[in-house]
């Protein structure tokens, strides 16, 4: 059958995740760019953060035991959106429940909005190069 390479960003790479696990037989990788649901960031309480974590993980968690694909995690340093306490929460979801999950931070960089860490492939293009080169081919069982 026909496989897929699931692409997005932000809430389109949790989506892309949750696809790969809803339909294990067609999704071949996945490519989570700067990846949430919900805002785990500095600016919520503490208790609001855990929360927030704790709602993204479920999803992430039953998609993964589902998922047979492997996916890369892409996110930049200073993410407005998502801290790396929280980014790590949603990860360990994902890997807890049998996800298979590379994870790249880009910590050097100088894109004035970190969250759109798509917008320059100079700071992913060979990590996301090797990963989609891992990928078994078409043929492959």
């Amino acid at each position: 059958g026909s496989q897929i390479i699931a692409a997005g960003q932000s809430r389109g790479g949790s989506l892309s995740l949750i696809l790969a696990g809803e339909r294990p037989d067609v999704v071949q990788g996945v490519v989570n760019f700067a990846g949430g649901w919900q805002a785990m960031n500095d600016r919520v309480t503490p208790e609001d953060h855990k929360h927030r974590v704790e709602v993204q993980a479920g999803p992430l968690s039953r998609a993964a035991k589902q998922a047979r694909a492997p996916s890369i995690w892409i996110y930049a340093e200073r993410d407005p959106f998502y801290n790396e306490a929280g980014r790590q929460g949603i990860l360990k979801a994902w890997r807890d429940a049998g996800g298979k999950a590379e994870y790249i931070l880009v910590k050097e960089h100088n894109l004035p909005n970190p969250h759109a860490i798509p917008s320059n492939a100079t700071y992913w293009e060979k990590q996301l190069d090797a990963f989609l080169k891992s990928l078994p081919g078409k043929d492959a069982p």
